[in-house]
């Protein structure tokens, strides 16, 4: 009897945790691993073209493969004419090689844009204790 509590005890505080892990596994598989880029158009574009650019300069240029997530164009936060296209990234190297705006080419489907760039996210930072702050 007291073997049968124990393994209800133990089946009680594991459930938790897997419902945990679970939820987890899908807040997971439902986000993209890194934060947008947001290319900000003083007029409506085509988003696919503006991709399709993308990945073509990075190839040519910079000899390289940009790994894409995900886009999607909005007009939320612009004028009336304006838009932005968030592209998200797949991989540490895609991310590495739009995070430095001097890789981003001039023009993008004819047009000037400009590009917000996000925060180096949590997975690649490097947190040092014990070190003070001046060198």
């Amino acid at each position: 009897m007291r073997a049968d509590r124990n393994n209800q005890q133990l089946q009680n505080v594991e459930d938790p945790i897997r419902n945990i892990t679970r939820q987890a596994e899908r807040f997971a598989e439902t986000r993209y691993p890194f934060s947008p880029f947001v290319i900000h158009f003083k007029k409506h574009i085509n988003e696919k073209q503006v991709i399709t650019e993308l990945i073509k300069h990075v190839k040519d240029e910079l000899k390289s493969d940009l790994e894409i997530a995900g886009y999607r164009k909005t007009t939320t936060n612009s004028q009336s004419d304006e838009c932005n296209v968030l592209v998200f990234v797949e991989s540490t190297a895609s991310f590495e090689t739009l995070f430095k705006r001097e890789k981003w080419p001039n023009s993008l489907v004819n047009e000037n844009y400009e590009v917000k760039i996000p925060t180096i996210p949590p997975q690649l930072s490097v947190v040092i204790q014990n070190r003070k702050l001046a060198m």
